[in-house]
């Protein structure tokens, strides 16, 4: 290690890393401060995150209930839908904030949105084995109210954004669907460490985790007594504060066994 640092120029270590699969990379962050600080450049984890995505190693992360526990398992000998594999799973561990975790509400470049069992909301690196928590955004959670939970990335900003869609169910409807006294979104810029309300909508997410898919944020959802596939998109400018929100409405196919 030491004759690499002191013979190789920075470029040539940078392509190297480059081509190593997460979890070395993880590793090779905790053998020396030179190479922590490398590994986090940004230039360095964008081309990485590339390289990655066109010779990504497939991997299905769970959660188990019973032990509050994130598991990671490979996949990577899947070759066809309907192949037996033998996997194993291993123990997402985090030395730092040892929690017990309740629930993944979303995936985004390898990052994970989860809570705990006191529902304090986190992001998780499961290869460099780092954590950060969200604060609570500027609502309180009182009957009537349902959240479901978006996490996207927005390349004009170079932001991750946590989008909560937020509905409020009028007392004497709390049970209907399709009866929503107000619905809109909260968005929480990772880089700027801040909530921002952004905008109200006329239709009220399904039941279930939103999915990011070709830079949006892609809901279920219901518009009056029609169902239809939703997306929002949450962007920044500059910073969290001038946040907004587009969304827009996909009709569902006619057979919509989905709901």
């Amino acid at each position: 290690m030491c004759n690499m640092e002191r013979e190789l120029p920075e470029e040539i270590k940078l392509d190297i890393f480059s081509r190593l699969p997460p979890k070395s990379i993880g590793r090779c962050r905790c053998l020396s401060k030179q190479w922590r600080a490398l590994l986090s450049q940004t230039n360095f984890i964008e081309t990485h995150l590339h390289l990655s995505k066109t010779h990504r190693e497939k991997s299905l992360i769970i959660i188990s209930i019973r032990l509050g526990a994130l598991f990671s398992i490979s996949l990577s000998n899947a070759h066809h839908v309907f192949d037996e594999i033998t996997v194993s799973a291993s123990n997402l561990s985090f030395a730092d904030r040892p929690h017990s975790w309740n629930a993944v509400y979303g995936s985004c470049n390898g990052l994970l949105l989860v809570d705990d069992a006191e529902h304090n909301m986190f992001v998780l690196n499961p290869t460099t084995r780092e954590i950060r928590g969200v604060p609570s955004w500027p609502l309180d959670l009182e009957d009537g109210n349902n959240f479901k939970y978006g996490f996207g990335y927005d390349s004009i900003s170079d932001d991750y954004n946590i989008v909560v869609h937020v509905c409020h169910f009028e007392d004497e409807c709390e049970c209907e669907p399709y009866c929503t006294h107000e619905a809109f979104f909260y968005v929480y810029s990772l880089k700027n460490g801040t909530w921002k309300r952004v905008r109200s909508h006329p239709f009220d997410a399904d039941v279930g985790s939103a999915v990011f898919l070709n830079g949006r944020v892609h809901w279920l959802a219901h518009v009056g007594d029609k169902a239809c596939s939703a997306r929002a998109s949450a962007t920044s400018a500059t910073s969290a504060t001038s946040a907004s929100v587009s969304s827009q409405l996909i009709p569902a196919p006619s057979r919509s066994t989905y709901f």
